[in-house]
């Protein structure tokens, strides 16, 4: 599992997640669906944990409960 991690400034960085990212851990989704995962997240991430491959997982499952195999 690789995060994407860039520098944009002195004082600013930026981690990236991806719908590929979104299926590396649940790759009986869509790509339809591993969208609908990263825009919940962005939308109800905790501010003080961030999004990590943890949280990613959270989604996947309570967004797609009925695809897990």
């Amino acid at each position: 599992k690789e995060t994407k991690m860039k520098q944009i400034d002195k004082d600013t960085i930026s981690i990236e997640w991806e719908t590929r990212d979104v299926l590396e851990i649940r790759p009986d989704l869509t790509k339809k669906q591993a969208r609908a995962v990263l825009v919940w997240l962005l939308d109800n991430h905790d501010e003080e944990i961030g999004i990590n491959w943890d949280q990613i997982e959270y989604a996947c499952d309570l967004l797609f409960p009925d695809n897990k195999n």
